[in-house]
């Protein structure tokens, strides 16, 4: 059932120039597009050994950061999570070929 989620799942890319954010991602469930997550550099390896942080759109209420989207499935996130990384990736290497190609 998961992967028929996830092979459907649509990811949006915006590579930000924003001080310590990478990009804005957008995750498109069919009838369910979830916009807000964001990858952001960060001091530790995540489990895919990058410098990057990637955080579901959340809100502020008392002072704390309260996440939106939660998955109680920890192996469905990660794979979620791999297939983010996987389009942030793909879209830096966009970007600098159209870079290359605009000279």
């Amino acid at each position: 059932m998961e992967m028929d989620i996830l092979d459907k799942v649509k990811i949006k890319v915006k590579i930000t120039d924003s001080k310590g954010m990478q990009a804005m991602i957008s995750v498109d469930f069919g009838p369910f597009n979830i916009k807000g997550f964001r990858i952001r550099k960060s001091d530790y390896k995540n489990r895919r050994g990058e410098y990057l942080w990637l955080t579901p759109p959340s809100y502020v209420a008392e002072g704390r950061y309260h996440p939106m989207f939660f998955s109680e499935d920890k192996a469905f996130w990660e794979k979620l999570e791999d297939k983010i990384y996987g389009a942030f990736n793909f879209a830096l290497m966009e970007e600098a070929v159209n870079e290359t190609i605009k000279g």
